[in-house]
């Protein structure tokens, strides 16, 4: 059975990819021209890793109050300003729930004491 060419529409171009899966613009066909070749219009990959307050909250699993205070104490995860708005990475949050993490109740924490060494 012979392979069967499929056109598609992405955006406002016509794509039509060939026998071996390659994809094809209709107008780069007559040249030969894959549309790999071409680059693409892509913002850089943080932006799209950027969460608002209320989004980190909700991962956090606590109030957007709460993360307020910590960030104005130093307590919370790192963040970022764009503007005036804060905006946190998804790999802060989970660098600050690693930090967070506890063996036991007793259990101080990198840099901490513990109260039974507080004199």
């Amino acid at each position: 059975m012979a392979a069967r060419n499929t056109i598609r529409k992405i955006g406002k171009a016509v794509v039509t990819f060939d026998e071996n899966g390659e994809p094809q613009s209709a107008d780069d066909n007559a040249r030969g021209d894959s549309i790999r070749s071409q680059p693409r219009a892509r913002g850089p990959p943080l932006v799209d890793s950027l969460l608002t307050v209320g989004e980190a909250a909700a991962i956090l699993r606590c109030s957007v109050s709460s993360l307020n205070k910590w960030r104005l104490n130093g307590r919370g995860p790192a963040f970022l300003y764009c503007g005036r708005r804060v905006r946190y990475t998804r790999a802060a949050l989970a660098a600050f729930i690693a930090a967070s993490t506890r063996q036991s109740t007793s259990d101080p924490g990198p840099g901490g004491c513990a109260a039974s060494s507080v004199a």
